[in-house]
C-alpha cells in the first residue's frame, strides 16, 4: 500500500488541496489524535491540542493515533494530512518523529508552502478553525524546519520529498494530482 504524508504549516492549504484527490483514503492525523484523547477521557478541541496538552501526553496521543492510522495503511492507499513540525507551548516539536514514521511505509512526503502573508490572512479569515497568530518570520522559520524534518525522514526511510508552493489553489491542486499519479 502507498502512504503519502501531506504536510505544511497550519493554513498552508493542505486540506483544501486534498479535496480533489481520489484513489487514496484521506486521514487527518490531528483528528485521530483528538479521537484518541476522547477515548482516554481528555476533552480537547482540535486547535487546542498543542496548547492544552502537556508534551508527554501529546507524545502518547501521537503514538496512539499513529497505531490506529498504521492499521489502515496496511489495507489501503492513504494520504495523511499532518504537520512535520508543531509549535507547541514547550517549543517546536516533531509532528511525525521517527518512532511514528517507522509505523508507516512512507513513499512520499509532500510539503505545501505558501507565502506567510497569505497564511496570516487565511488564519485571520477562517470561520471554521481557530488558528494561532504568528508573525511572517515565525511562519518562515517553521516552513524551513519542515524541510529539514522532511529531509531527515527521507534519508532515514528512503522516501521522496516534493514541494508544492500554494499561491493559486487550482494550480497547486493540479500539481498535487500530478505528483500523486507518479507514486
Amino acid at each position: 500500500m502507498k502512504v503519502i504524508l501531506l504536510t505544511g504549516v497550519p493554513a498552508s492549504g493542505k486540506t483544501v488541496l486534498l479535496k480533489k484527490i481520489s484513489g487514496f483514503k484521506k486521514i487527518n492525523f490531528g483528528d485521530v489524535m483528538v479521537e484518541e484523547a476522547r477515548k482516554l477521557g481528555i476533552k480537547v478541541k482540535r486547535d487546542k491540542l498543542r496548547k492544552d496538552i502537556e508534551i508527554g501526553q501529546y507524545e502518547i496521543l501521537q503514538e496512539k493515533a499513529a497505531l490506529v492510522i498504521s492499521k489502515i495503511c496496511k489495507k489501503e492507499n492513504v494520504v495523511i494530512n499532518t504537520h512535520l513540525s508543531i509549535r507547541h507551548l514547550e517549543g517546536i516539536i516533531e509532528g511525525i518523529p521517527e518512532n511514528i514514521a517507522k509505523l508507516f511505509n512512507i513513499k512520499l512526503i509532500i510539503i505545501v508552502e505558501s507565502d506567510p502573508r497569505d497564511i496570516i490572512k487565511r488564519r485571520k479569515n477562517s470561520k471554521i478553525r481557530r488558528r494561532d497568530e504568528e508573525t511572517f518570520d515565525e511562519i518562515m522559520e517553521q516552513q524551513e524546519i519542515n524541510k529539514k524534518y522532511a529531509k531527515k525522514l527521507s534519508k532515514k526511510f528512503g522516501c521522496s520529498v516534493k514541494l508544492i508552493f500554494n499561491k493559486e489553489i487550482k494550480k497547486a491542486q493540479q500539481e498535487l494530482i500530478e505528483i500523486i499519479k507518479m507514486v
